[in-house]
């Protein structure tokens, strides 16, 4: 059995057509996420881990957390970034994210899809998809991307995972990035 989490980059030029596309293993599952998983299978306590601001909280029980984005919402579901710092393992947030907007630097966030599992004797798989837009007027290089993830009673926010994009994927003023984020399991 082999747990396996992919990037898929997809940049399309204002009139909708494919001008780059960039697929990477993501390599870099951070504390909360580990921590998360350790919380449920212990049956739930008590662990504690950073949230997105670096403050300590404790993960609560028998609560739901949920990882899908809305339009124009930079706290949760696949979010982006600038930043190139190494990837570490206590990393609690992207470096520097880009946030929603059409401002300078900005990026439109778009609302975050996501598939319903799929099952085959080989093969258990699921994504998260969300489409940004580049309504700044300048250029914009995304240098990272994440996951983060909401815990619902108290609305924390956690990162559960950072990846560096080798080199960039540079976004140009009214083009779109489709960014798919894919779990799967292979027997």
């Amino acid at each position: 059995m082999r747990l396996e989490a992919r990037w898929t980059l997809t940049l399309r030029d204002k009139n909708g057509r494919v001008l780059k596309r960039r697929s990477f293993r993501a390599k870099s599952f951070v504390r909360a996420s580990l921590t998360w998983f350790a919380h449920h299978w212990s049956g739930g306590g008590p662990y504690s881990t950073p949230d997105w601001v670096n403050t300590s909280r404790a993960l609560a029980a028998n609560v739901g957390y949920s990882a899908k984005g809305a339009a124009n919402d930079d706290t949760k579901g696949i979010v982006v970034g600038t930043g190139t710092n190494a990837v570490a393992g206590t990393d609690y947030a992207l470096q520097t994210l880009i946030a929603d907007g059409t401002g300078a630097g900005q990026l439109d966030y778009g609302l975050e899809a996501y598939s319903t599992p799929t099952a085959s004797a080989t093969l258990v798989s699921f994504t998260h998809t969300r489409t940004f837009t580049n309504n700044s007027g300048g250029s914009i290089t995304i240098q990272e991307v994440g996951f983060y993830i909401q815990e619902g009673a108290q609305s924390y926010r956690f990162c559960f995972e950072r990846s560096l994009v080798a080199g960039g994927f540079a976004v140009a003023a009214g083009a779109t990035v489709t960014i798919e984020y894919a779990f799967k399991v292979t027997y």
